[in-house]
């Protein structure tokens, strides 16, 4: 009896190991993973001109607060002609600008214009005789305004146009600088002129910047109330400062 079981086990050894040595191990390759590269490499994406200005108006202030000065240029459009030179003289504005809409503002405030021209009065002697016409006014202007972002975030440029109001504070002419005659009932007290400028707008901190304005009036009523027809025409060259509140 013991015999027959040692002989069952040695057959069953004998089986099991034919059995793996049958039975062929599978062995796995992996495949290494390559990385692939974009046939079209990355860039930076260049804002347009629309995404600047949408960008833009979304930083603009609600109120900015400015204040200019500097040279006017002023001479008339008569009818009849006469003879005159340009009257260089001085001039100032203080604005407050608010946003509108999109890149649209508008701009009002209080200025200050040295008006008026150098006119041939005669001769005496032989001799011309020059005379200063002064017109000075304090104005309220009414601009719309709209703005432009340039190449860098800092700079921007603009446009306006709109209606200037004037209250005349001095109407006289200046002979030689002697003799000052009153112009005031010849000169009406009150003008109106349409202006269109241009000009440039620079952040130096935030809160803070500057600008500078090219300025062209254009009368549109004649303040003459004598024969001659007199519409004001001038030009100012600008500078001044920017305040955000």
């Amino acid at each position: 009896m013991t015999r027959d079981r040692s002989l069952i086990f040695s057959l069953a050894l004998g089986l099991l190991s034919l059995s793996l040595e049958a039975k062929p191990l599978k062995l796995t390759k992996k495949t290494p993973r390559v990385a692939t590269l974009s046939r079209h490499p990355a860039s930076a994406a260049v804002p347009t001109i629309r995404e600047k200005a949408s960008a833009h108006r979304m930083d603009a202030p609600s109120t900015v607060f400015s204040i200019l000065t500097g040279l006017n240029f002023s001479y008339g459009r008569t009818n009849p002609s006469q003879e005159g030179t340009t009257r260089n003289s001085f001039g100032a504005l203080m604005t407050l600008e608010r946003h509108v809409t999109g890149s649209f503002f508008i701009e009002s405030g209080v200025g200050y214009t040295q008006r008026g021209v150098n006119a041939n009065l005669g001769s005496f002697a032989g001799y011309n005789i020059v005379g200063q016409i002064s017109l000075n006014y304090l104005e309220v202007p009414v601009f719309l305004k709209m703005k432009m972002p340039l190449a860098s975030p800092k700079l921007r440029a603009f446009v306006s146009a709109g209606p200037s109001f004037g209250l005349a504070i001095k109407r006289q002419v200046d002979i030689l600088g002697v003799v000052d005659i009153d112009l005031s009932n010849r000169f009406t007290t009150a003008d109106l002129v349409v202006s269109a400028n241009m000009g440039l707008q620079y952040d130096l901190a935030p809160g803070v910047g500057v600008t500078g304005m090219l300025r062209n009036d254009f009368g549109v009523i004649d303040i003459d109330s004598s024969d001659t027809d007199y519409y004001t025409r001038g030009h100012q060259l600008l500078f001044g400062l920017l305040f955000d509140l």
